[in-house]
């Protein structure tokens, strides 16, 4: 996804949202000439695939959806904009696996060991030549997020009426 690990970042934040992550999908399939395909998505990656489904319902074969259902849940969108984009460069690879660890130790109460955290953080950081280190997305994705408190987000019951025509698996879970 554009502004995301090794895809170039968007001079305009205004694009970062689902609407237009899902039309680089279509044009992706386009360009390598892939007239239907099997869409597995969690999060925002269900709501690139909902998206898709409704705009072009032929493109997808399949769906399996992580994460996301007819209603987004405040509390997430809100835990997910206490975050993005605020993070600062941090000195070491070591400062940012512990950072990810505290940001992420809900998600894996049971994870206790370093080499799992370690692993996590090489594949969500990058080293910047300065050699900080910094999480792998444009910060300037925030930018585009609104504030839940404010915008409540929608309801996405007409999205998922359209993906329900395809075979669908949605799991949704609290770990």
């Amino acid at each position: 996804m554009r502004g995301r690990g090794q895809s170039a970042n968007d001079a305009d934040p205004a694009h970062y949202v689902p609407a237009v992550y899902a039309q680089d999908v279509l044009k992706l399939l386009d360009t390598l000439q892939i007239p239907q395909a099997v869409f597995i998505g969690t999060s925002m990656g269900g709501l690139i695939t909902l998206i898709i489904a409704t705009l072009a319902p032929d493109r997808i074969a399949a769906a399996a959806l992580n994460d996301i259902g007819p209603r987004i849940e405040v509390s997430g969108l809100a835990r997910i904009g206490a975050y993005v984009g605020r993070g600062m460069p941090l000195e070491s690879w070591e400062q940012a696996r512990d950072a990810v660890r505290v940001l992420n130790a809900h998600a894996y109460p049971e994870r206790e060991d370093m080499e799992f955290w370690e692993t996590f953080v090489r594949r969500t950081f990058r080293q910047r030549e300065d050699g900080k280190i910094e999480a792998d997305y444009d910060p300037n994705i925030a930018l585009a997020m609104t504030d839940p408190a404010e915008t409540p987000p929608p309801d996405l019951t007409p999205l998922f009426e359209h993906i329900a025509r395809k075979p669908l698996l949605s799991l949704r879970g609290e770990l």
